[in-house]
């Protein structure tokens, strides 16, 4: 039988072996997770940049669409007025009216066409007037004054202006539509002062723009928020 002392002596051999196997293993581990949390540091920050500067990208591309058709609208409603300005016919009869020669009821009647025609091109638009430098509306047909339609200020910024698109704000008989005045200028007069031409547009369609403005606003504080935190 073997003797006392070489059993504790093996003993003390195999307990020394398994305690330095244990520590080489948890030392592997220990080397592994710091590894691994490392790794995952850095995949994380790596995403995080990646999917900021996706945001970034989207958030800048709305802004611009949302720019872009405001933009386009009011460049639609600015150039469609002007040739309404500059139509011969409403020249002609403008012309006619400020050297004393009244339309008549034809010639009036002639204009819904003319109006209708140029107002089909413009999206969100209600309705167009036609007034004389006297403020007499000479389209649509009920002699309504244009002081009366529009705020006198507004129709001093269009006269100062001298033919360029004025926004006039709200119309007061209905707060659902917005307007817009311009001076005609006689074009074979010297470019004389010769009437005015309003344009009601629907706010519905300005009201849709804003809200996506609102929320591209919104999305860049949050992404503003996002990166304080980083």
């Amino acid at each position: 039988m073997p003797k006392r002392e070489e059993i504790g002596e093996v003993a003390r051999e195999k307990g020394h072996f398994n305690s330095l196997r244990n520590q080489i293993f948890i030392g592997f581990v220990m080397v592994m997770l710091v590894v691994l949390l490392l790794a995952g540091i850095s995949a994380y920050d790596r995403v995080a940049a990646l999917l900021k500067s996706n945001a970034e990208k989207h958030i800048h591309q709305t802004a611009v669409q949302a720019s872009g058709r405001l933009d386009a609208l009011i460049a639609q409603v600015n150039s469609l007025t002007a040739q309404v300005a500059d139509d011969s016919y409403v020249q002609r009869l403008l012309s006619d009216e400020k050297q004393g020669s009244p339309a008549t009821f034809n010639q009036r009647q002639a204009l819904l066409q003319i109006a209708g025609s140029y107002q089909s091109f413009i999206n969100g638009a209600q309705s167009m007037e036609i007034y004389t430098t006297g403020y007499n509306r000479i389209f649509p047909m009920d002699d309504r004054s244009l002081d009366l339609r529009v705020e006198r200020n507004w129709i001093n910024l269009a006269d100062e202006g001298k033919g360029r698109l004025v926004w006039a704000g709200a119309d007061p008989e209905d707060p659902g539509v917005l307007l817009a005045i311009r001076r005609i200028n006689l074009l074979d007069h010297s470019f004389e002062h010769g009437g005015y031409v309003v344009v009601r547009m629907q706010r519905s369609f300005f009201n849709s723009m804003i809200r996506m403005g609102q929320m591209v606003r919104r999305t860049l504080s949050c992404s503003w928020m996002v990166q304080e935190k980083w």
